[in-house]
């Protein structure tokens, strides 16, 4: 809003975020922006919100089965509302732990879409457990209810709600300094993670590891790399982090996995890189190519 010009005064600026609390509407009214959506992001609610502050003389109205995308397994188009919820959790009666037909409708109804954000936050669950703990341990309240904010979202939108809503108790215990309801309830917090990690792998099966140049803790696959052609994919890398295009950023890495720079192999801290980007932590990558120009 501080950028010179009417264009950014009266630019539609529109929150998407968790944090859907009675008066946090107003919140970001008074921040300076125009509207805002709660995730999960259901599409009907983004229909309304785009209708809102599009001009009107670019909207185009379509047919229903336009309006949403297709289901490509089942043809036809997501429900308006989330479907009944079915447990997936052994022996569980009373309480949904993971219903996958909900992260799908939250996903717009696309299984494949769902089953990549799925894996996303399967392969974070250890490291965001690990890290809860430490956080729990050194009474770091702050960042804590930083972490189980997000738990609280991202577990929504997988199919998660018993742990989402428990994550936003801990979340709103913290804001509140109830400290002694999160000593109680953090090791139920954590068991029930673990727990939709679990169910969620069995939902996605089994899956091929992608190959990649053997290396056996010689030099004998690799190709040494010049320093200008390093430089070349680094910065090629770091055009692809700035436009968030994460398929281009795992393309430059796997191109270049097979080299090595002074002997030093190119490999992990690619890895690190294509991971990063795969979290959709394109900063973070960036920040790790560079430690390919230090070699």
């Amino acid at each position: 809003r501080e950028t010179e010009g009417e264009y950014y005064k009266n630019l539609p600026i529109v929150a998407l975020t968790a944090n859907a609390v009675s008066g946090v509407r107003e919140m970001f009214i008074n921040a300076g922006m125009n509207d805002f959506i709660a995730k999960p992001i259901e599409l009907a609610a983004l229909d309304r919100v785009l209708r809102s502050w599009l001009p009107k003389e670019l909207i185009q109205s379509v047919g229903e089965s336009e309006a949403y995308p297709t289901d490509r397994r089942k043809g036809h188009a997501p429900e308006k509302e989330p479907p009944a919820p079915v447990n997936t959790a052994p022996e569980q009666e009373e309480e949904v732990v993971f219903d996958p037909q909900t992260g799908i409708f939250y996903s717009g109804g696309d299984e494949d879409t769902y089953r990549e954000i799925l894996e996303i936050y399967i392969s974070k669950s250890g490291e965001k457990q690990q890290q809860i703990q430490r956080l729990f341990d050194e009474k770091d309240w702050k960042n804590y209810v930083i972490e189980v904010h997000a738990l609280k979202s991202s577990s929504l939108t997988i199919g998660a709600k018993a742990l989402s809503a428990l994550a936003k108790e801990l979340e709103m215990a913290g804001k509140e300094g109830k400290y002694e309801l999160i000593e109680n309830k953090n090791p139920e917090l954590l068991r029930m993670y673990g727990e939709v990690a679990g169910l969620g792998e069995n939902y996605l099966g089994p899956r091929e590891k992608p190959e990649s140049p053997p290396i056996d803790g010689s030099d004998q696959f690799l190709t040494e790399i010049d320093g200008n052609r390093l430089k070349a994919y680094a910065e090629e890398i770091l055009d692809a982090c700035d436009s968030f295009d994460g398929d281009r950023v795992s393309a430059l890495c796997s191109e270049a996995e097979g080299f090595m720079h002074k002997k030093v192999p190119l490999k992990p801290i690619l890895d690190r890189i294509r991971k990063a980007a795969d979290d959709f932590e394109y900063d973070d990558a960036g920040e790790i190519v560079k430690e390919l120009l230090r070699i």
